[in-house]
C-alpha cells in the first residue's frame, strides 16, 4: 500500500520568460499541517544532465545531475500549494509577478549557491526542459541516502539518460508506490525508476511548453494515502502579469478524504 505523504508534487516550472537561473521551481500541496522546523523534509531536483554514468549515489549524485534542498522552517495547512525552487520567487521569471513569500518554504539561488548538504553543483537549469529524463523527489527529513524511499516521486521529459543499472552493483534513483510506480511487481522489488515495470513509459512524456507552468492535476486521498485519480501535465501558458490563481486554480491537483 502506499505511504501517506504529508506533501506531494503538484507542479513545476522549468522554463521561465527570460533567463532560467534563479527563477524554476517546484509547487507541491500540503496533505495535512506541516511545521517544517519539527518535521523537515528533503526536496530533490534531477535534470539528469550530461548522463554518461549511472548513478551510484542515487538522488545524492550531485554535481550537475541532482540537486538538494532542505526543507527546516516555515508551516503550511493542509490543502495549501507551497513552493521550492529560485531565489527569484516570480511565478514567471525576473520580469513577472511575485508570488506571496509565505509560501515559499525552501528558495535558493542555485546559480550561485551549490544544493544542500554539498548535494549538487551552482547550475543555470535547476530543472531541464530538454533532453533527457528529469524527476523531482520530496523524502522525509534532510538525512537522505542512497537507501532512502521518497514520500512522492514523478519523472518527465525525454526517455533517454542512464538513470538506472541492474549491475552488479543495481545503480539508481529510488521511487515510491505512487500515481505512476509500484515497488513490487508481483512478488519481485522493482525499487527504481527504470526497472521492472517502473519503465520510461510512466514518466510524464515531453516537456511542458515555454514559459508555461506545468500543472499535474489528479486527486490525493489524504486519509490512506494514494491517488483517486492520476496526475496528468498540463501545460499553463503564463505571462509577466501571470497571478497566483494562474497556477492555484481550475485542474489542480486537490485531496479527498479518503
Amino acid at each position: 500500500m502506499p505511504k501517506l505523504s504529508p506533501a506531494i508534487i503538484s507542479g513545476f516550472l522549468v522554463d521561465p520568460n527570460g533567463t532560467d537561473g534563479n527563477y524554476e521551481y517546484v509547487q507541491f500541496l500540503a496533505t495535512k499541517d506541516i511545521d517544517f522546523a519539527a518535521t523537515p523534509f528533503s526536496v530533490y531536483t534531477s535534470n539528469n544532465a550530461g548522463a554518461t554514468t549511472f548513478p551510484t549515489l542515487g538522488w545524492n549524485t550531485g554535481a550537475l545531475r541532482t540537486y538538494k534542498f532542505n526543507l527546516t522552517s516555515g508551516t503550511v495547512k493542509k490543502g495549501e500549494f507551497f513552493y521550492v525552487g529560485g531565489a527569484g520567487q516570480r511565478i514567471n521569471g525576473s520580469a513577472s509577478t511575485v508570488i506571496p513569500a509565505s509560501k515559499w518554504i525552501s528558495s535558493v539561488n542555485y546559480t550561485t549557491v551549490p544544493g544542500a548538504n554539498g548535494v549538487g553543483d551552482v547550475t543555470g537549469n535547476l530543472l531541464a526542459n530538454s533532453g533527457n529524463v528529469a524527476g523531482i523527489a520530496i523524502f522525509e527529513g534532510i538525512n537522505v541516502t542512497p537507501n532512502s524511499i521518497p514520500l512522492d516521486v514523478i519523472f518527465y521529459g525525454g526517455a533517454n539518460g542512464s538513470f538506472y543499472t541492474a549491475g552488479p552493483p543495481e545503480y539508481g534513483l529510488r521511487i515510491t508506490i505512487t500515481d505512476k510506480f509500484a515497488t513490487y511487481a508481483g512478488k519481485v522489488p522493482q525499487e527504481y525508476y527504470g526497472k521492472g515495470t517502473n519503465d520510461v513509459s510512466k514518466r510524464f512524456a515531453g516537456f511542458p511548453a515555454a514559459v508555461s507552468f506545468a500543472r499535474l492535476g489528479g486527486v490525493y486521498k489524504a486519509t490512506k494515502g494514494g491517488w483517486e485519480s492520476v496526475r496528468t501535465m498540463i501545460s499553463v501558458p503564463l505571462t509577466n502579469t501571470s497571478v497566483l490563481s494562474a497556477i492555484e486554480t481550475g485542474g489542480v491537483t486537490s485531496l479527498i478524504d479518503k
